[in-house]
Formats: C-alpha cells, structure tokens, sequence
C-alpha cells in the first residue's frame, strides 16, 4: 500500500456556480456520481482546506482538494 495522494486544483470562472458534488462527477469521469458522492460524505473532498458538501457552490478560485486514500499499486 502507498500513502494515498491529495490531488489539488483551481475553480476557474467558467466552473464557478456549479455545485461540488456535480462539478467532480463531470470533471472526473473516472469515477461515477455515486463514487463522488461517497467521497463527498467520507470527507475526503475540500473546499478551500474545509470538508466539503455534495451541495456546496463553488466560486471562481476555490482551492480543491481531492484526498484520494492509499492503495495497491
């Protein structure tokens, strides 16, 4: 098993409005909108260093984070 990694980035203005939940299940395809959401729940997504919620409105220059846990590589 690894550490994990956060995985960071910036809301841009043409993201801004979307909501948190919405914004990582289409910006992140990888992962279904159920995945998102459990992630979501688990406290594992922040929102300018805060845990955030499925429902929270993202602003121009938000700071994301996305704080995958470890895994088997």
């Amino acid at each position: 098993m690894n550490e994990g990694c956060v995985y960071r980035e910036r809301v841009s203005a043409a993201d801004a409005g979307a909501q948190a939940l919405a914004y990582h299940a289409e910006r992140f395809r990888h992962s279904s909108i159920e995945d998102w959401s459990r992630a979501i729940e688990a406290g594992r997504v922040r929102v300018n260093a805060r845990v955030a919620a499925s429902s929270q409105v993202l602003r121009t220059g938000d700071r994301l984070e996305f704080h995958r846990p470890p895994w088997v590589e």
